[in-house]
């Protein structure tokens, strides 16, 4: 009778084994809150190696940028590439631009820098583009408009800037110091700041090891209906005066309140020295006037009255 029983509380009527109890409402409710407190360990740990996957990525392609901006100044006599040409030095030849098919460009995509500096690297958008994938299948078609649109594309939003006020000198008056290239200043800047005052040789870099040639950049506008993370040039903090908004980025923050250098890497940015070296800057780091301008001599330093 014994065994008989002990039968029954092991079996159902159909001879199979009987189901194991639920759990009850209690253990579930602990292993999800152990669940919880795992995600929330690692999901931080994740994203940390994630953004720094990143990070590197956008190191080597600040180091890729020094290398084809120093290796265009070798081939021009020492000559760095102008930051941001004039119209006129496109027409004349001064400053010539080619795309990945020989063609020649004039224009906008001729005045700024990465056409003047990809062919250093056989025309490999590689890792100069966040967004390359979306340059090349959106933008790159047969037809011939479309064509001009991935031109366009490539000239105004790599993902990273260049320093073009002081570094090669700008005719960009969107940057705020287009006086490079101006023969209307000429005379004036000379008196007031030097012939020397943008860099126009390698030898004009006193300081190449912390003067900012490169730096993460963003503010691009919609191309072709694409949003371009990048932008092609990067803006000095001050120039007559302070330009940069006062406060340390936040996810408010507007490109054009830190010159359009991004702080994506933990309120840091990439940027790319005159020795060709990149780190990563925080915001007090780039607020320095002497990483951006030869002639600075404090981290608040602002360009002399004409």
């Amino acid at each position: 009778m014994e065994t008989r029983m002990n039968n029954l509380r092991t079996t159902n009527h159909a001879g199979r084994p009987a189901l194991t109890r639920a759990f009850t409402l209690v253990e579930v409710l602990v292993a999800v809150a152990i669940i919880g407190v795992l995600m929330a360990v690692l999901v931080p740990a994740l994203s940390k190696a994630r953004e720094c996957t990143y990070l590197t990525g956008e190191l080597v392609s600040a180091r890729e940028l020094g290398t084809a901006h120093r290796m265009y100044a070798t081939d021009h006599s020492g000559n760095v590439p102008p930051g941001f040409a004039s119209q006129t030095m496109v027409t004349r030849g001064e400053v010539v631009a080619i795309d990945q098919n020989g063609k020649r460009l004039t224009g906008l995509t001729a005045q700024r820098y990465p056409w003047r500096l990809i062919s250093y690297f056989e025309y490999d958008l590689g890792s100069w583009y966040r967004d390359r994938a979306s340059i090349e299948s959106t933008l790159k078609t047969n037809g011939d408009q479309n064509s001009e649109l991935f031109r366009y594309a490539v000239s105004v939003g790599p993902r990273l800037g260049l320093n073009q006020v002081f570094v090669g000198g700008s005719a960009d008056t969107n940057d705020g110091g287009a006086y490079a290239f101006n023969p209307t200043y000429a005379d004036a800047t000379r008196r007031a700041w030097g012939n020397n005052w943008y860099v126009r040789r390698l030898s004009d870099m006193t300081r190449p090891t912390e003067l900012l040639v490169f730096a993460t950049s963003h503010g691009a506008d919609p191309v072709g209906g694409v949003t371009l993370d990048g932008f092609y040039r990067v803006t000095p903090p001050n120039f007559f005066n302070r330009r940069w908004s006062t406060q340390t980025p936040n996810p408010t923050t507007t490109p054009a309140q830190t010159g359009n250098v991004s702080f994506r890497y933990s309120k840091k940015a990439v940027g790319c020295m005159g020795d060709g070296h990149a780190e990563a800057l925080d915001w007090d780091q780039m607020q320095d006037m002497r990483r951006w301008a030869p002639k600075a001599t404090s981290e608040n330093y602002v360009m002399p009255p004409l």
